[in-house]
């Protein structure tokens, strides 16, 4: 496992590893980290299309963010962008501004493919369609490929 620090800055360009990184600093740039965990820590303040096979986010992301295998956005984190992968939890009092989308089928899209066009069920959890409508319709798909949204500590009504 590799970290950035928090005094580092990383400006333009492609940061690529082949292990699991913390980023602490700030990176600008496009984040490319397949098959690998990243980590946005709590100083870590990135301004990037992030691609990677889990991505957990404590601190601050301007971007979009891809997990292979999933998304955790924390109650101290703040994300602007759209978020997609198969399983995608979002904790209470996280400060988030974007579209989620979940589906087993984005496992097996390629680094080049745009998140904010995949689809759950038909249709795109969006600001205008609602978490909810998203929600439901992960609920309606059968057990063996429901795709997995969350939402932990928060007081939402169901």
């Amino acid at each position: 496992m590799s970290v950035l620090g928090p005094t580092l800055s990383i400006k333009g360009g492609e940061l690529s590893f082949e292990e699991d990184l913390i980023i602490e600093g700030t990176v600008e740039g496009k984040i490319a980290h397949q098959g690998h965990h990243l980590t946005i820590g709590k100083t870590g303040r990135v301004k990037a299309n992030i691609r990677a096979r889990l991505i957990t986010v404590y601190g601050t992301v301007e971007g979009d963010l891809h997990g292979d295998e999933g998304v955790e956005i924390s109650a101290s984190a703040r994300v602007t962008g759209n978020v997609a992968g198969p399983r995608v939890t979002l904790e209470g009092g996280a400060a988030f501004k974007g579209s989620i989308t979940t589906g087993d089928d984005l496992r097996a899209r390629t680094a080049a493919a745009d998140p904010a066009d995949a689809i759950l069920d038909g249709r795109k959890a969006t600001p205008a369609t609602g978490v909810d409508d998203a929600r439901r319709a992960t609920q309606a798909a059968p057990a063996e490929t429901t795709p997995s949204f969350a939402m932990r500590g928060s007081n939402v009504a169901r």
